[in-house]
C-alpha cells in the first residue's frame, strides 16, 4: 500500500493521506436507487470474498461533529498535552495526526548509528507502529458530516463504503453483475456476451 501522509494536512478533511484508491459500495440491489440519482446509473459487482482477496476493507465512518463527552486530554503536537472539554472527534483525529507527525520527526532525528543501539531498535519500533497506524487504520477513516442531508453527495454514510488502496485488476469472470440502463443494453450484449447474463437493467 503506497501513500503519501503530509503533516501539515488533516485527517478530518481527508487531505493528510493521499493514494490510489478503487472504492467499492456495499449496498443491498434495492437500495441502490439513492446511490444512482447522485452519481450514475452504470456500475459493475463483484463477489465480496474476490475483494478482499484483493485487500478491499470497509471504511470507518466519523462524524466529524460527534463530540466526546467530558475532558479529553489531547496531543498539542509539541510533546504536552492539554485539557479540552467537549471536543470534536474531527478535532481529536487532527490532534493524533499532528503528534505522530511530530514524533516522527523527532524519531528520526534521534536515528543515529552512533546511538545507543538499545534506544535505536526502540525508535524503529515506534516508527514502524505509527506506519502500520496509517496503513491499517487511518487510511480507511472516512469522516462525515452528520447534518448533511441524504440526497446531499456529500452525505457518504449510506454508501457502505469498501476501499482498496492500488489497482483491482480483474477478468471478465470476475464480474458477477452489471448495472446499466434499458437502452445500453444491446450494444453492452453485443460487445461483451459472456456477460449478458450479469446484465440487471436499472431504468
Amino acid at each position: 500500500m503506497l501513500l503519501a501522509i503530509t503533516g501539515n494536512k488533516k485527517i478530518s478533511d481527508e487531505t493528510a493521506i493521499q493514494g490510489q484508491i478503487v472504492c467499492f459500495c456495499d449496498i443491498p440491489v434495492e437500495g441502490l436507487e439513492l446511490h444512482m440519482r447522485k452519481y450514475s446509473r452504470f456500475g459493475v459487482a463483484f463477489l465480496k470474498s474476490f475483494l478482499v482477496a484483493k485487500g478491499a476493507n470497509p471504511v470507518f465512518y466519523v462524524a466529524r461533529d460527534a463530540v466526546v463527552p467530558g475532558i479529553t486530554f489531547v496531543p498539542t503536537g509539541s510533546g504536552s498535552i492539554e485539557p479540552r472539554q467537549d471536543v470534536t472527534r474531527a478535532e481529536l483525529l487532527d490532534c493524533i495526526h499532528k503528534e505522530a507527525m511530530t514524533l516522527t520527526t523527532q524519531n528520526y532525528d534521534l536515528m543515529s548509528p552512533s546511538g545507543n543501539p538499545d534506544l535505536q531498535k526502540l525508535l524503529y519500533r515506534a516508527e514502524n507502529l505509527r506506519q502500520l497506524h496509517y496503513q491499517v487504520v487511518l487510511a480507511f477513516v472516512k469522516p462525515f458530516d452528520s447534518t448533511e442531508p441524504e440526497e446531499s453527495k456529500n452525505n457518504y454514510y449510506m454508501e457502505r463504503e469498501w476501499r482498496v488502496y492500488g489497482d483491482v485488476l480483474f477478468q471478465l469472470a470476475d464480474v458477477r453483475q452489471i448495472f446499466l440502463p434499458p437502452s445500453y443494453s444491446d450494444s453492452f450484449r453485443k460487445d461483451f456476451p459472456a456477460l449478458g447474463s450479469a446484465i440487471t437493467e436499472v431504468p
